[in-house]
């Protein structure tokens, strides 16, 4: 659009705290899309509109950003600072908390806003490489198979290897598929011998810590809603014979232990079932959630529900979950306050024999195998 005659030019250098200019900096007008960059010098030239309170966003990815009242001002000179707080982050590690540069275990955190769009079912699924030494496999493709969870591999030949779960300070006997992703605050993850003096031998296989989301003091009324909404289909299949291929491979069969042909294959004229066809769909997946959060002067609130349902790909197969959940903090005293933890979920699984059972005989199998 060009720049009017009441626009100003605006001049200036951003630098660390050595003095080190910064480049690739964003200047921007608050409030608008007017901005620029600083070049390799740190130095930056923007054009603002004259007589009017502008305010200058300085920010950089590492860095706090700054804002700048312009005013008068034509030459503006910014020092950033370094962005600490990741170091200042608190870490849940069973036995209370630490902040991160003060841990000497090996902890592991998880960043639960990826987790939440992770289209799965299992919050266990949700993990797969996002913590290092973490390892996560399926047995199984069909909706709500289990899920094989292990830190830094086996450590029992014969015992189980599955890592001790710790829901909001009580420990889970079993999976953690009846929570939903969407409830989740945080997922801390010990990995080494801490884990075993905090406890015990169920700590062996490592500890899976993970804490749901509570209400916040000093926060109003709030609703939030996390919905998805996705269909699944089978990637590749397998190439088999139509019926007139099928016929002459039977004849040809038959013609080599010495015995008459059965099909007259020049009367085949259609090209018969690809049963792949039969049992193969696409299907969708979709979960809802919506969550009331809030607090007052002494009480803290969290109430969500969720429902989750997918359908597989193989017909007949699928899971659909309800589940429910209610955190709720109250100040008794100044000493003394009561908190309520609640959760109740129910969930339908349809199953097909999908898997490798009795000699591989499965639904998949018996389609490629059969007849068209």
């Amino acid at each position: 659009l060009g720049i009017s005659s009441l626009d100003i030019s605006i001049r200036g250098r951003v630098v660390n705290k050595a003095g080190d200019p910064l480049q690739g900096v964003s200047v921007l007008v608050a409030g608008t899309k007017n901005g620029t960059t600083t070049n390799r010098d740190g130095h930056f030239t923007l054009s603002v509109p004259d007589g009017e309170n502008v305010v200058l966003e300085i920010s950089s990815v590492g860095f706090q950003t700054q804002t700048v009242n312009v005013g008068n001002q034509t030459e503006i000179n910014v020092t950033l600072d370094e962005n600490v707080s990741g170091l200042s982050d608190v870490v849940v590690i069973g036995y209370g908390t630490a902040r991160k540069r003060d841990l000497t275990g090996s902890v592991s955190q998880v960043n639960t806003e990826q987790l939440e769009g992770a289209p799965v079912y299992d919050i266990g699924e949700a993990l797969k490489g996002h913590s290092s030494g973490v390892q996560v496999t399926n047995n199984s493709g069909a909706p709500g198979s289990r899920i094989q969870v292990r830190i830094r591999g086996g450590n029992s030949m014969i015992g189980s290897n599955t890592p001790l779960y710790v829901v909001d300070g009580f420990p889970v006997v079993g999976g953690i598929d009846f929570l939903n992703p969407s409830d989740i605050e945080s997922i801390n993850i010990l990995k080494d011998a801490s884990a075993t003096a905090i406890y015990g031998s169920r700590g062996a296989n490592g500890v899976v810590i993970i804490t749901s989301k509570r209400g916040k003091k000093g926060q109003k009324g709030l609703i939030s809603i996390n919905s998805y909404y996705g269909q699944q289909e089978v990637a590749k299949r397998y190439k088999v014979l139509n019926a007139k291929q099928y016929a002459t491979v039977a004849n040809e069969w038959l013609k080599n232990s010495n015995l008459p042909p059965y099909f007259d294959v020049d009367t085949v004229n259609n090209p018969g079932t690809d049963w792949q066809d039969v049992i193969f769909r696409v299907a969708p997946v979709q979960s809802h959630t919506i969550t009331f959060s809030g607090s007052s002067e002494k009480t803290r609130y969290s109430l969500s529900g969720n429902y989750y349902g997918q359908e597989g790909i193989i017909i007949n197969s699928g899971i659909k979950r309800g589940s429910f959940r209610l955190n709720l903090d109250h100040d008794i005293k100044d000493w003394l306050s009561l908190g309520v933890n609640f959760s109740v979920s129910r969930r339908e699984q349809f199953s097909v024999p999908v898997d490798n059972g009795s000699r591989g005989n499965t639904v998949f199998t018996g389609a490629l195998s059969a007849p068209p």
